[in-house]
């Protein structure tokens, strides 16, 4: 069954795009260095990975630059540590073709004991050891919830390497003599990087939470009509379960399509089906008519419900007009002859949602059978209706009695084919 199709233009799945969710090509291909083999959910993860790695590699190179303007005599401890440190960031995405953690683990790592020797150089009041705090972040990030118990022991062997640094290492000048203004703006970066590294993965967190929910919603979506979507998002335990007293079913029905389908490749048969049931969901859409399912080559639609509409079965007609008229010209298109029957009848249904695993949205009662009747009851090429429709839509639209039909189940009734709308 086709979904219908997303017409808010949010990107992918209907999410919302953010401004800086598209990047240029080169950002995009040094982001997703050595992510391609994994899986999708795996594979962002690792990329927010690479983006944590560059930012690091980026901003150390940055301090091993200012330490030797500094003096690099005096400092190139200093300049030695931020370069490899450096190095060892930047060798974070070859890590992936190895192992999805290894490289979130080699970075973490270098990091634990960079600060604390940073610390021990340069004493509690350069702030290094503050930087501890952003770990009890970052591990889930760069490990993903799935190891939350060894997310969790990196976040305690962070907190005991800040409190070994706030303990025992040196309180205000460490080893090396650095002056009092390179400390308190040593300990500004640290403090600054420490919040933006925390407020990043939290709006991560935010962010991820917020696209699952928004593409659940929009699956739902394209499973059931929006207005029931709503009301199980508030309560998802909630049997619905309608009465709808005025409502038009349709039914179409491809003409000649099953033994068609037995000269066709799969694929052909696929491709098929599926550009015409993708035009009829546009269609549909078009016309605000609430597709319920597709079986096999037929197509069921639903106007009136579940959200009411006086135009209902105006809007029905409209919708078995471009039925009528679109599929012959898609199948030959593919090289095709085939035919439609459609059917239409108006009155109260019920409707409602069944199942628990896969549930869907359908309706029942007489006014669907009769649409189902007049369905397959109809000649190929004509949409067949009822009585109660043809008194709505005999000022609007071109009927032709059709006499008395014995519909199976029914009994005789008189019966009309929609020809079209009239000119105005």
């Amino acid at each position: 069954m086709m979904v219908r199709p997303d017409t808010n233009a949010q990107g992918t799945f209907g999410v919302r795009r953010l401004p800086f969710d598209k990047l240029p090509d080169w950002a995009e291909r040094w982001i997703a260095y050595g992510t391609e083999t994994y899986p999708r959910t795996v594979r962002r993860r690792l990329r927010i990975m690479n983006m944590i790695a560059y930012m690091i590699a980026f901003f150390t190179l940055i301090y091993a630059l200012q330490y030797a303007a500094l003096g690099l005599m005096q400092y190139w401890i200093m300049v030695v540590i931020n370069l490899a440190i450096v190095g060892i960031a930047l060798c974070v995405p070859l890590c992936h073709r190895f192992n999805e953690i290894l490289g979130g683990l080699l970075l973490i790592g270098t990091e634990f004991f960079a600060l604390i020797i940073f610390t021990g150089l340069l004493g509690q009041l350069s702030g290094v050891h503050v930087q501890y705090f952003a770990f009890a972040a970052a591990p889930f990030v760069v490990l993903g919830v799935e190891r939350a118990r060894l997310a969790f022991f990196l976040v305690f062997v962070a907190l005991v390497f800040h409190l070994v640094a706030w303990a025992f290492l040196p309180a205000y000048v460490g080893v090396l003599d650095v002056n009092l203004s390179l400390l308190l703006s040593s300990y500004v970066t640290a403090a600054a990087t420490t919040m933006g590294l925390i407020a990043l993965t939290v709006f991560y967190a935010f962010r991820w939470a917020e696209q699952a929910r928004e593409q659940a919603d929009t699956l739902l979506a394209n499973a059931l009509p929006v207005s029931i979507v709503e009301r199980l998002k508030d309560d998802p335990d909630a049997r619905i379960a309608d009465r709808h007293d005025d409502a038009t079913v349709l039914f179409a029905d491809l003409v000649g399509f099953t033994p068609l389908s037995r000269g066709l490749e799969p694929e052909e048969l696929v491709a098929l089906l599926n550009a015409i049931v993708l035009q009829l969901d546009i269609a549909a859409a078009r016309h605000g008519i609430e597709k319920i399912k597709t079986i096999g080559d037929s197509y069921m639609a639903l106007s009136g419900a579940p959200v009411s509409a006086q135009d209902h079965a105006v809007r029905m007609a409209d919708f078995a007009l471009d039925i009528r008229d679109m599929i012959p010209k898609i199948a030959r298109e593919y090289g095709h002859e085939i035919d439609v029957r459609v059917g239409l009848a108006s009155g109260p249904v019920l409707a409602g949602i069944i199942g628990s695993q896969k549930f869907s949205y359908d309706v029942w009662g007489d006014t669907v059978n009769l649409a189902s009747r007049m369905e397959s009851t109809a000649r190929n090429g004509a949409i067949q209706v009822n009585s109660t429709l043809y008194e709505t839509l005999m000022l609007t639209h071109e009927l032709e009695a059709q006499g008395t039909n014995d519909v199976k189940g029914l009994g005789p009734m008189e019966t009309w084919v929609l020809k079209g709308r009239k000119i105005s």
